[in-house]
């Protein structure tokens, strides 16, 4: 029951974090330029669609980076198992969920990406 509503959470987050973006863009429409925090001493500006491009590609760096670890934890489970029906069962069961979260990461990310291009396109 927990792990259940674990995986609802964390899918409802990931895909409201993905999203977030584009309502801020819809409503801004680029008009705003932030100064980049990452470059000291340049003036350098971006805009708010570059910024938001830069986060959501840190996240899914993040999301690989723990979708990779969990792929190792499945298959050490399922390389230990010994035998056990329930240690392969934990073992295919959790490389499922990882190939699964990664099909609705990138999913989302193309989804995102066709929505602000139709987006920013459409405003200019």
């Amino acid at each position: 029951m927990l792990k259940k509503s674990f995986k609802s959470i964390f899918f409802s987050g990931v895909v409201a974090v993905l999203i977030w973006p584009a309502r801020i863009l819809a409503a801004e429409a680029d008009s705003v330029t932030l100064g980049n925090p990452l470059q000291e001493g340049k003036s350098q500006a971006i805009s708010t669609g570059e910024l938001f491009g830069r986060i959501i590609q840190a996240m899914l760096g993040v999301v690989g980076s723990i979708a990779l670890v969990m792929f190792i934890y499945g298959g050490f489970l399922w390389l230990t198992s010994g035998g056990s029906a329930d240690k392969i069962k934990k073992g295919r069961e959790t490389l499922v969920w990882a190939i699964l979260g990664l099909v609705v990461v990138f999913t989302s990310y193309i989804i995102l990406s066709y929505v602000l291009t139709a987006i920013t396109t459409a405003t200019k």
